[in-house]
């Protein structure tokens, strides 16, 4: 379970190198990270979460053994391009525009037209996951777009009024809009050992 810790100041020590990964998913909350780090720590942002001392998670993984600490929740949101006329979609009508079900817009609406374009992410992210638990087990259209980023999958439904795709709440929409929330999920600090120092004081600091 995730747990809450509570900072040791300290006093009179040099900035140290937190090295931080950030899963797409959870990337709006570095703004968070450096604001909480600035002065005490240096955060190095890496490609690989190998090496992290903090990874940044969206919901808890599957057979998780390291520590982990929650700073908060974010949604995952269905959207689509603005020029649509509706403002929301039904369950039902998630789960057959992301299994193919779906695949006009015309079955959504009476004043819609076009095929649908799917965008997901790939299965092993953490916001697909989150995501999947709204499909019931269903397996996503074969046709559907992978994004690799949010940024990727913003700009391409924000340039495609037929694309339909997933983003975290917390994402700066743009030229979209939000018609479904699929799930809220935690975000999660997860550290390799109990978190000392610099560290211990980041994590506090996110938290509050």
């Amino acid at each position: 379970m995730p747990a809450t810790i509570t900072p040791t100041p300290m006093l009179g020590a040099s900035p140290a190198v937190i090295r931080v990964y950030a899963t797409p998913a959870t990337q709006t909350w570095q703004a968070d990270l450096f604001k909480c780090a600035a002065g005490q720590s240096t955060v190095v942002m890496l490609s690989d979460p190998g090496s992290a001392d903090v990874l940044l998670h969206m919901g808890e993984p599957a057979n998780l053994s390291m520590q982990a600490f929650q700073l908060g929740w974010d949604e995952v949101r269905v959207v689509v391009n603005k020029s649509h006329s509706f403002q929301q979609l039904r369950t039902e009508q998630v789960t057959g525009l992301f299994t193919g079900t779906i695949s006009d817009w015309s079955q959504v609406a009476e004043t819609e037209t076009g095929a649908v374009q799917v965008w997901v992410f790939a299965d092993g992210d953490d916001m697909q996951q989150v995501f999947a638990k709204t499909l019931a087990g269903k397996p996503i259209s074969s046709t559907a777009r992978l994004a690799t980023s949010p940024q990727e999958m913003s700009d391409a439904i924000s340039n495609d009024p037929h694309a339909v795709g997933i983003l975290p709440g917390r994402w700066k929409t743009g030229n979209l809009a939000n018609v479904y929330v699929a799930a809220t999920a935690p975000i999660l600090a997860i550290t390799p050992s109990a978190p000392q120092d610099t560290i211990k004081d980041l994590l506090a600091c996110l938290q509050g």
